[in-house]
């Protein structure tokens, strides 16, 4: 069986083993572990003089490279997205609370004003009140104040008429 197989029949097998373990490895997405194989496959045929399995494993690290700078492209993209929302949801939220506050003062605003308009309908029918007492009062005083002043009025041009025969 050994002469069918080759000479380096085990060695063949080590190197595919590996390799197989590589893909088993980048399947889990466990990407350092899918690395740490492949260097000891290359490592592997190096040391045996592998060269066509070398070559394979070349492949394979060549593919595993190129996996990684398309994560690496696409983690870079996912990070600026991120970067962008999170700058989205800063201002979203520095908007929010400026809002909050606004609100809140506008409402503070309002509480005083409705307490300044009560005061201020309090101090017109005080006001209303008053006037009306003051114009009754003046109304008691000159209809008080009538009869005494048309009395000093008659006598007074009495008097300027007949002045001649008084004296």
């Amino acid at each position: 069986i050994s002469d069918e197989l080759g000479d380096n029949a085990q060695k063949v097998a080590t190197v595919e083993a590996l390799i197989h373990l590589a893909k088993m490895a980048k399947s889990a997405k466990n990407y350092t572990l899918e690395f740490k194989y492949l260097k000891q496959a290359e490592a592997f045929c190096e040391k045996f003089n592998l060269k066509k399995l070398l070559l394979k494993v070349y492949n394979e690290m060549q593919t595993f490279y190129l996996n990684q700078k398309k994560l690496q492209k696409e983690n870079a993209a996912q990070v600026s997205t991120i970067f962008y929302r999170n700058i989205s949801l800063y201002i979203t939220s520095f908007f929010l609370i400026a809002l909050f506050l606004v609100l809140r003062k506008l409402k503070n605003t309002n509480k005083e004003l409705k307490t300044q308009n009560n005061i201020i309908n309090e101090q017109k029918s005080e006001l209303h009140e008053l006037n009306a007492t003051k114009n009754k009062f003046f109304s008691i005083v000159a209809h008080d104040l009538r009869s005494p002043l048309a009395s000093l009025k008659s006598f007074s041009s009495v008097l300027v008429d007949h002045i001649d025969s008084i004296s």
